[in-house]
C-alpha cells in the first residue's frame, strides 16, 4: 500500500495485495518493482521524479478493501447461478475450472461486445505469467490457468486511446485498481472477478517442489523452471518441472491454513469482487472430481447476463438454483475472515475475534516453519490438513459477518 506522508510517498508492505495497479497509474516512471524474498514486490519511490499527482494512491486497493465488509445476504441479490465450460472437449480439459474465463475473452471479443480485454498472458521468464491486452483473434491458448504466486498483473494497464468497451479479468484487488486506470478510459467496462479468498508469495510453490522432491535452489524461482498450477481435469494437478501432485494433496495445507499469503490478503473481506459482473469459483460441494472440469458462474449484473449470453456458443452454460450455487460457497469461512480484518487493522475487537487472530497468527507461524525445515511423509501433511483449525474454533459456526465502520 502506498500512502503520502511528510516524508513523500512510503510503501507499507503489509498492506500490499501484489496487484501493481500503482505501477500503472504512474505516468513519471516514479515507481520501480524491485523483488524480495518468497517473490514478493517491494515498491520503491524516486522523489526526484515524482510531480505529487497521487494517481498510485488513488488507484490502490489497499485503502479501500477493509472498507467493504461482507455481507452473505448479498447473494441473494445475484442474478443467477450458472455451471459453464467449454463445449470443446480439450480446451475443457487443459483449463482450471473447464476454461469458462478465457472464453469468456474470447466471445466477448469476437462478438464485438468488447472490442479489448486485459487480463493474463504466458511468459516465459518469473513469474511465468504478465497482464497485457488481448484483441480479436489472438490465441487463447497462451492465456495461463490460474497462478498461485504474486504476479503484478495490473501493472501494463496503460490505455493509449479512449475505448468503447474494455473487459477485464482478475481478482477483486485487481479490478478494483483496474476500475481507477481504466474507468475514464473506457465507456463501457466489463468486470469479472476470480473468486479469491488468499493469494500465496512463492513458498507455496516451493512447497509443492518439495512434496515433488525437486532439490530447492537458491533465490526464487531457483530450480523450479515449469509450474503448472492446474487443469488435466478437475480439480487438477499441480506440475513443477514435469513432474505432478493431484490439486487436493497440494492445496489443502497451504488453502486450509492460510499459510504463505500475500500480506494484502488479510485486509480482504469480499472474495467476489465489489460491483462487478460476475464471478466465476470452482463449484466445490456441488461437482465431484472429474477428468474435465466446470466453472461456477455467478451474474451480479445485466452486463454479466450479457456476457455469458455472448459466450453461448463455445460455452456450455446450465443454470443451477441459488441454493445450489450457495452451496459451493463456504459462507463461513468468509465471514470468519471478514471479522478478522479489525484484528490485523490493530482496531479493538470482541475478546473471541482477538483470540481467533492470535491463533490464526500463531498456527501460521507453527506450520510455516515445520513446512520449511523438514521433509514430512505424506501422513504428516494430511494429518495437518485435517487438524483443528485454532482461528476456526474460536469463531466457530460463523454465518454472519461483523460490519465495520470508519
Amino acid at each position: 500500500m502506498l500512502t503520502e506522508t511528510s516524508k513523500g510517498i512510503v510503501f507499507e508492505p503489509a498492506r500490499c495485495t501484489q496487484c501493481g495497479g500503482c505501477l500503472a497509474a504512474c505516468k513519471t516512471g516514479s515507481l520501480k518493482a524491485l523483488p524480495t524474498a518468497h517473490g514478493l514486490f517491494h515498491i520503491s519511490w524516486h522523489e526526484e521524479n515524482c510531480n505529487r499527482c497521487l494517481a498510485c494512491i488513488r488507484t490502490c486497493p489497499a485503502h479501500r478493501l477493509p472498507l467493504a465488509g461482507f455481507d452473505p445476504a448479498k447473494l441473494d441479490g445475484a442474478l443467477g447461478f450458472s455451471l459453464a465450460f467449454a463445449r470443446d472437449r480439450q480446451v475443457r480439459s487443459h483449463a482450471s475450472s473447464g476454461g469458462a474465463g478465457r472464453l469468456l475473452v474470447k466471445t466477448a471479443l469476437g462478438s464485438g461486445l468488447a472490442n479489448l480485454a486485459y487480463t493474463l498472458k504466458n511468459a516465459a521468464a518469473y513469474p511465468w505469467a504478465e497482464g497485457c491486452f488481448w484483441q480479436r483473434g489472438d490465441d487463447i491458448a497462451s492465456m495461463p490457468n490460474s497462478m498461485y504466486l504474486p504476479i503484478l498483473v495490473m501493472k501494463n494497464l496503460r490505455l493509449q486511446e479512449r475505448q468503447n468497451s474494455l473487459l477485464v479479468v482478475g481478482t477483486p484487488c485487481q479490478l478494483m485498481a483496474a476500475e481507477v486506470l481504466a474507468g475514464k478510459k473506457a465507456d463501457r467496462l466489463f468486470k469479472v472477478a476470480i473468486y479469491c479468498k488468499q493469494q500465496k508469495d512463492f513458498r507455496a510453490t516451493e512447497y509443492y517442489a518439495k512434496r515433488l522432491k525437486i532439490p530447492k535452489g537458491g533465490e526464487a524461482p531457483g530450480s523450479i523452471h515449469e509450474v503448472a498450477y492446474r487443469g488435466e481435469g478437475w480439480p487438477g494437478r499441480v506440475l513443477v518441472n514435469q513432474r505432478s501432485l493431484a490439486w487436493e494433496q497440494a492445496a489443502g495445507v497451504p488453502f486450509g491454513k492460510r499459510l504463505w499469503r500475500v500480506p494484502g490478503c488479510r485486509f480482504c473481506p469480499d472474495a467476489f469482487g465489489l460491483n462487478v459482473d460476475l464471478t466465476l469459483l470452482d463449484p466445490w460441494g456441488i461437482r465431484q472430481k472429474n477428468p474435465l472440469g466446470e466453472t461456477l458462474v455467478v451474474a451480479w449484473t445485466s452486463e454479466g447476463l450479457e456476457l455469458l449470453e455472448a459466450s453461448g456458443g463455445e460455452l456450455q452454460i446450465e443454470g443451477i438454483s441459488p441454493e445450489d450455487g450457495k452451496s459451493a460457497i463456504n459462507l463461513g469461512d468468509m465471514c470468519r475472515k471478514a471479522t478478522l480484518v479489525n484484528y490485523y487493522l490493530g482496531r479493538p475487537v470482541a475478546l473471541r475475534a482477538r483470540l481467533a487472530g492470535i491463533g490464526e497468527q500463531f498456527q501460521g507461524r507453527m506450520y510455516e516453519t515445520l513446512l520449511g525445515r523438514f521433509s514430512l511423509p505424506s501422513i504428516i501433511h494430511k494429518l495437518i490438513a485435517h487438524a483443528p483449525d485454532l482461528r476456526d474454533v474460536f469463531l466457530p459456526k460463523l454465518h454472519s459477518c461483523t460490519r465495520r465502520r470508519q
